[in-house]
């Protein structure tokens, strides 16, 4: 029942008030997936250290550009202020970056 899986990334956990929840993450075939391991890869660390493997303000910073870039291109290039992205980043000192 379980043929294959074992490429995959799972995760069950028990949450304070609630029942056993669980996921699968399948991968992907090749090329695609170096980039689904690596993602996968974090997501392993999260739960194992339980703390997220990078800064949090990264993932704000980014989603907050793209939404800013695109309502000023929805608004024909509009310039738009961001005062709700002035967060402080410090990037860590390891590389985030892929290894092979």
């Amino acid at each position: 029942m379980l043929n294959g899986a074992i490429r995959d990334f799972n995760i069950s956990a028990r949450l304070t008030g609630q029942e056993m929840v669980s996921t699968q993450f399948f991968m992907p075939p090749s090329p695609n997936e170096t980039y689904s391991a690596c993602l996968a890869a974090k997501i392993e660390q999260f739960y194992d250290a339980r703390k997220a493997p990078y800064p949090v303000q990264r993932a704000l910073l980014t989603t907050g550009l793209l939404e800013a870039f695109m309502n000023s291109r929805r608004r024909l290039n509009q310039r738009l202020e961001t005062p709700h992205l002035a967060v402080n980043y410090q990037p860590p000192a390891e590389p985030q970056y892929a290894r092979s």
